[in-house]
């Protein structure tokens, strides 16, 4: 090294160690450490819930805990004056998320909490049921009125039931167990209301006009900014949120699916405006009806469903280059024309929300069975079957889940809703 460099670099070090040094920044300190955070989960319907993780956090820390066979859980975390936020999770129950202070007093979080083995079904004579798939309960009514509801959907979590009134015209919605009951969207005037399904972000609506018969899908709560869309079709079905042409892939809105009279129609309302326009899923035919969406499985596979010829149909869908690609449906399950089938006649069906590493479950109800048709199925019973959704396989069931024929049972089963 040149002497002339070595005076440089020491001259230069000099000068680094006359600099003052940066500040350190002290990270932020709660004020209220190591408090506790106690609390009990049950299900709705008041039976204590165990394995259910319990998740807390906040700007200090993260805590959680399972909860016991009491359904009691405790842990200790560091508190905050600011928003703790906390999340309940359990295999067999829909999630939960809410927010709670965690202060001096550490906190109490009582959580309730809707099991997947609730169904949702619209009877024949116009009201609203729950029905359990594991029969661990008689059929529960949620609605009582003389007027027709149909078409229930559940919330994410579970909490809230919203359904058509086809009699008064408006969108309803109620706690779960039928209470609280308001109007959710007042009718529209000059048509009526067939059925509805609850997207993430709005309801589509299935209405008809009075004056002469045009069938529509419109999104009954409008996206923000007021803008609504209207789309010719009857039988909404609103995807899982995470979907669209980018694949199953966590995007914002929902992809509706409709019948068009010739086929399935799919419409994405909330990109610009080059999605708005319904596209028919060319794989389908005229009599098609009755979409229904799988759950957006933890794999990331995704398949739309429907009935043809009295049968459900499945088509499996991936993402192509700027489209969805949905393959050619295969049939699951239902008699189509076959004398002695021992598959029944299908009305309606729905899937019931995902449980990690099971197969999927569908509930149906059975449509029809002529005298020459085996005898194990009533008009309007409700079935439940377990699916391979990765070979197309029934691996479980049929199970009968409501007998519509059964004494003190409410007669027969029009429309079921899981998801």
């Amino acid at each position: 090294m040149s002497r002339t460099r070595a005076v440089l670099l020491a001259c230069f070090a000099a000068f680094l160690a006359a600099c003052p040094a940066d500040p350190v920044e002290e990270p932020p300190v709660t004020p209220y450490p190591a408090v506790t955070v106690t609390g009990t989960i049950l299900d709705v319907r008041g039976v204590a819930v165990e394995g259910a993780h319990v998740l807390v956090w906040n700007a200090f820390d993260t805590g959680s805990a399972f909860s016991a066979a009491d359904g009691t859980f405790s842990f200790t975390m560091d508190g905050a004056d600011s928003t703790s936020w906390w999340e309940v999770t359990h295999a067999g129950y829909r999630a939960r998320e809410g927010t709670v202070s965690v202060g001096a007093a550490g906190a109490t979080l009582n959580v309730g909490i809707v099991s997947k083995e609730e169904i949702l079904v619209a009877s024949l004579g116009g009201d609203i049921w729950l029905v359990r798939a594991d029969a661990a309960y008689p059929p529960f009514q949620l609605t009582g009125t003389a007027d027709a509801e149909g078409t229930p959907c559940f919330s994410p979590d579970g909490l809230t039931v919203r359904w058509a009134n086809t009699t008064t015209g408006a969108v309803e919605e109620a706690s779960w167990n039928g209470s609280g009951k308001r109007v959710a969207e007042a009718a529209e005037a000059g048509w009526s209301l067939q059925g509805i399904d609850w997207a993430e972000r709005g309801t589509f609506a299935a209405r008809t006009r009075l004056s002469d018969g045009a069938q529509r899908v419109v999104i009954a709560n409008d996206p923000p900014g007021g803008v609504a869309y209207t789309w010719t079709g009857i039988d909404p079905a609103a995807s899982p949120p995470a979907f669209g042409w980018f694949g199953p892939t966590a995007i914002s809105g929902n992809m509706v699916a409709f019948d068009g009279g010739d086929g399935i129609y799919t419409a994405f309302p909330y990109f610009d405006s080059t999605f708005f326009a319904p596209e028919k899923v060319s794989v389908t035919l005229a009599g098609d009806g009755r979409p229904a969406w799988s759950p957006f499985r933890a794999n990331a596979t995704l398949h739309l469903g429907l009935r043809r010829s009295d049968r459900i149909f499945l088509s499996e869908v991936t993402a192509g280059t700027h489209t969805n690609v949905y393959s050619t449906p295969a049939g699951l399950y239902g008699n189509v024309t076959t004398p002695g089938s021992e598959e029944p006649r299908v009305l309606d069906f729905d899937w019931a929300p995902e449980t990690v590493g099971q197969p999927d479950r569908i509930a149906i109800v059975v449509h029809f069975f002529g005298p020459d048709l085996p005898g194990a199925w009533a008009r309007g019973d409700v079935v439940v079957i377990a699916v391979d959704p990765a070979t197309g396989a029934v691996v479980g069931g049929p199970t009968v889940v409501y007998d519509a024929s059964a004494a003190g049972n409410f007669g027969s089963a029009m429309h079921v809703s899981w998801r």
